[in-house]
């Protein structure tokens, strides 16, 4: 078959959502690199924590204008590390700014609200996912967001190979001091990722940056299973961490969620890695890519049967779900949108799924 009647596979929005690959302007906001341009996540109302947010996504802690009963009865049902409060001595005609919302409100700390910003340039859909889920929750995710942000990185923003490994085996080292219960290393992501891990946690993380040295060799997959394995890997790995380290849930339900999560970013990263000179589907011919998106939605459709056996807590780790399920179906019905990047679902139905994500239906 000529090579023009084929996908020339070029892997995958680095790290499932990190980097700006793929659905970088889903549920129609903009990237907004740039803070000041009024374009991007703050002007959709997800603004700092000193802001006056124009309006929210339910859930994000906007309220309606309904007097101090409605504004009681809001932070009740939020919880405490909602509630605004103010330091002792501080000036209340100043402190104005309610507690564990919008970025540097993230948990009151400095370098969280750092791990924030960083995922709200890098990783647009995560940004949004954690922002819909519980104030309590962010302390875990955007240090974990952060952390794959950095990692996957790493191969990309290197000329050499050998620097890129450097740049890895670095976190696999701060990791493996976190595991030992060793002081985190001062660095904007590692402290908070520390507060966020357990020793397990550490672990499971370390064997996501080794399978990340795949990137560096830049070669395609052998066949499918091998590429299943790489996403169960990283994406897999990603969500499960958060998962436990937010509530029970079962492994395998997750990870098999996260899998599925991993493809459709995988798939909608396919023209960005094309032009970087990636070929990593193992098969790039239309009826075989839809295929692999039938599987994707196989492996979502069984996690979504046993939505049951994720915690209440830990769904917070599959908010970023949300638009996986349309994407592969796009993929699976018209395969030749994948190298045409066409895969990018209606931006009403994905703040939709965000949404219902959030409430727990992912």
């Amino acid at each position: 078959m000529a090579r023009t009647d084929r996908l020339r596979g070029a892997g995958g929005r680095l790290v499932y959502g990190a980097e700006a690959f793929g659905r970088a302007d889903a549920a129609g906001l903009d990237r907004g690199d740039d803070p000041g341009d009024g374009r991007g996540l703050l002007a959709s109302g997800l603004r700092d924590a000193g802001d006056r947010p124009r309006h929210r996504l339910p859930g994000l802690g906007g309220h309606r204008r309904g007097g101090r009963g409605a504004r009681r009865r809001a932070l009740a049902r939020r919880g405490a590390d909602a509630a605004p409060h103010r330091e002792r001595g501080a000036d209340p005609r100043r402190d104005r700014r309610p507690q564990g919302r919008g970025l540097s409100g993230v948990a009151g700390r400095d370098d969280l609200g750092a791990c924030a910003e960083l995922v709200r340039r890098g990783d647009p859909d995560r940004f949004r996912a954690a922002m819909a889920a519980r104030p309590s929750a962010r302390g875990v995710l955007f240090p974990l967001y952060a952390f794959n942000l950095e990692v996957a990185r790493a191969p990309w923003v290197v000329s050499e190979p050998m620097l890129a490994e450097i740049r890895l085996q670095w976190w696999r080292e701060a990791l493996e001091e976190i595991a030992e219960g060793q002081p985190a290393r001062r660095h904007e992501v590692v402290q908070p990722l520390a507060r966020a891990l357990d020793a397990e946690g550490a672990r499971l993380l370390d064997t996501l940056v080794a399978a990340r040295r795949a990137d560096l060799e830049r070669a395609p997959f052998a066949d499918e299973a091998a590429l299943w394995d790489y996403l169960d890997a990283t994406a897999g790995t990603l969500h499960w961490v958060a998962a436990r380290a937010l509530g029970a849930a079962e492994e395998d339900v997750v990870r098999a969620a996260g899998q599925a999560q991993g493809l459709a970013a995988w798939l909608s990263a396919v023209p960005e890695l094309e032009a970087r000179g990636r070929l990593p589907l193992p098969d790039g011919r239309g009826e075989a890519v839809a295929r692999l998106a039938k599987e994707g939605l196989g492996r979502l459709g069984q996690a979504r049967k046993r939505r049951a056996a994720v915690s209440r807590e830990a769904r917070a780790a599959l908010i970023d779900l949300a638009g996986s399920a349309a994407i592969l179906a796009r993929a699976a019905a018209a395969p030749a949108r994948v190298a045409e990047g066409r895969l990018a679902p209606n931006p009403l139905r994905e703040r939709l799924a965000l949404i219902a994500a959030a409430s727990g239906r992912w």
